[in-house]
């Protein structure tokens, strides 16, 4: 075994001592702590008042017969302060829940060392000062007011045994400072006390508010951040959390664009600099395209404001994200909408007024062409008449689709299986579709409710959208075609794997004439465009180039009848 070398001279171990000393020193830390304000400051003054008396004893021209009892007084007092505290560790005891008691043992020492001091002329009679100013500043006004009256009633009753005449206005003097002072004190606790009522009251309120306007910032639908003046996320709410992706613990403490990647615009860190520079208002920057994750292309309007302090000096900005996409989407099938109003208008007018002349056109020249077989026209001749037949032709079927466009016969409209109509286009188409390598993909959703329209319009619009699918693919590829329901209506998608749409033909793929094939009379969609409108329907595309396109109807369901 080894052994513990001892210290030169004393026989004793010489490291275990400052050890167990490194030992006791954060332990003794521990219980100050322990020990809260309060207690420490009556375990300081307990400290205090015995370390004083213990001097006075000492230094003090003290005859032997007092100096014993004083001191053995003190010690007691020492053990009984240790044992109080002790008590209060060991047990979880509070000063306050003791204080009746630890004040009636403090006034019986008290008034023992005045005793054995020599009554009136004993300095311990400060004591009584010091225990009725603790009474009435930590427990208020009747706390203060009866440790006085207490504390001035054993003093008399101490001194009062062989007190002469020129000595009770001593006592009386001494007996109005300890009453000026419970007074005094107590009723500057009671104010104190009160303030802090208040100031715990107001706190309260101020948590409940906070509280309250942090629950309304996070039940909004728009995206809510809160920026300090280092530009730094202090503040980040559900929504945008939910919408786009950004938890609030990756965002807290972080750069705002570091944070939100989504606000990397060009235009964004001018609108910043202007918040911060405190213009006047709320800031604005609209329509901001972006591609959110798990949601793909959306349009934010971004609003800025700064926050001030009391000095007016800008501490921090408040910023709000809101995804306009369905508002922008909506003003945009309205402004088509009015469009379509317009031109199917004009277009009436303009395809009654042609409609009549290109008719008479189409027969003359067919006439004319049945004649020529009998007199026998020149090839010229006849391949003239036969161009003349073929575009008068063609201009009779754009005047058709002006009407259609317009709208002017009447609808009989009545309950229409819209997967029927899917399925009867799809028949008409499968063998071209085939011809020309195009893979069909079913999705049709079954037990859809009925819609209330027009059959043969709505497989006009089908087809319109399988033909425009299949020139998309003009090496083949895969086509499909998926029905649905959501909420009160029924969708049908058909999504092509072509080429795709340029993205600045998009906003104009519904407008009459609009076409980039060369052959193409630019109707097909607007006039079905104007088919799903008057079933009180949409008609929208998506579309990436290189990757595909999808149309999507979306008809209200029919209500029961």
């Amino acid at each position: 075994m080894s052994r513990v070398p001892l210290a030169r001279g004393t026989g004793q171990a010489a490291a275990p001592l400052p050890a167990a000393g490194a030992r006791l020193v954060p332990h003794a830390r521990e219980v100050w702590t322990r020990l809260g304000p309060t207690l420490q400051v009556f375990a300081f003054l307990r400290v205090l008042v015995i370390a004083g008396s213990l001097l006075w004893v000492l230094l003090a021209p003290v005859p032997a017969a007092v100096r014993w009892p004083v001191s053995l007084v003190l010690l007691a007092f020492a053990a009984y302060s240790a044992a109080l505290y002790a008590l209060v560790l060991a047990r979880g005891f509070t000063i306050a829940a003791l204080n009746l008691w630890v004040f009636a043992l403090d006034l019986g020492f008290a008034t023992a060392l005045v005793h054995l001091t020599g009554g009136l002329e004993s300095n311990f009679y400060l004591a009584y000062y010091l225990l009725t100013a603790l009474q009435a500043f930590y427990y208020g006004l009747r706390r203060g007011v009866a440790a006085s009256a207490l504390s001035f009633l054993l003093y008399v009753a101490v001194v009062r045994p062989g007190l002469g005449p020129e000595a009770w206005s001593a006592l009386a003097l001494r007996g109005a400072f300890l009453w000026f002072l419970g007074i005094s004190l107590g009723l500057l606790s009671e104010r104190e006390r009160s303030r802090r009522r208040e100031m715990l009251q107001l706190n309260r309120d101020l948590l409940e508010e906070r509280e309250r306007i942090k629950g309304i910032v996070e039940t909004m639908q728009d995206g809510v951040l809160v920026l300090d003046r280092n530009r730094k996320v202090t503040h980040w709410n559900r929504a945008l959390e939910e919408r786009y992706g950004v938890k609030r613990e990756e965002a807290l403490g972080r750069d705002l664009l570091e944070a939100f990647p989504l606000l990397r615009h060009e235009g964004f860190a001018a609108f910043l600099e202007q918040v911060y520079a405190g213009q006047a208002g709320a800031l604005t920057l609209e329509r901001v395209p972006h591609r959110a994750p798990h949601r793909g292309d959306v349009i934010l309007t971004v609003k800025g404001t700064a926050m001030r302090d009391l000095r007016a000096e800008v501490q921090g900005a408040l910023i709000t994200v809101e995804d306009v996409t369905e508002r922008v989407g909506l003003e945009k099938a309205m402004q088509q909408a009015e469009k379509m109003a317009a031109i199917g208008t004009l277009s009436a007018g303009l395809a009654h007024e042609i409609n009549n002349p290109i008719g008479i056109i189409a027969s003359r020249v067919e006439c004319m062409l049945l004649e020529g077989e009998e007199h026998r026209f020149s090839e010229t001749v006849r391949g003239d008449l036969q161009v003349i037949a073929k575009h008068a032709d063609r201009v009779a079927r754009i005047t058709q689709g002006l009407l259609s466009l317009s709208r002017q016969q009447a609808w009989r409209l009545s309950p229409v299986d819209l997967n029927g109509v899917v399925e009867e286009a799809l028949v008409l188409m499968e063998r071209q579709l085939a011809r020309e390598r195009v893979t069909l993909e079913r999705d049709l959703v079954p037990g859809l409710p009925a819609v209330l329209g027009s059959a043969n319009h709505l497989q006009q619009v089908i087809l319109n959208l399988l033909t425009n699918a299949r020139e998309a693919m003009p090496e083949g590829g895969r086509l499909r075609v998926a029905t649905r329901r959501d909420g009160g209506s029924v969708e049908v998608e058909v999504t092509d794997a072509g080429r795709g749409i340029p993205a600045e033909h998009l906003s104009r793929i519904f407008d009459p004439f609009f076409t980039t094939k060369e052959a193409g009379t630019g109707l097909g969609l607007a006039i079905s465009y104007g088919i799903v409108r008057e079933h009180g329907g949409t008609l929208t595309v998506r579309s990436r180039e290189g990757v595909g396109t999808t149309f999507l109807v979306t008809i209200p369901a029919a209500g029961p009848r």
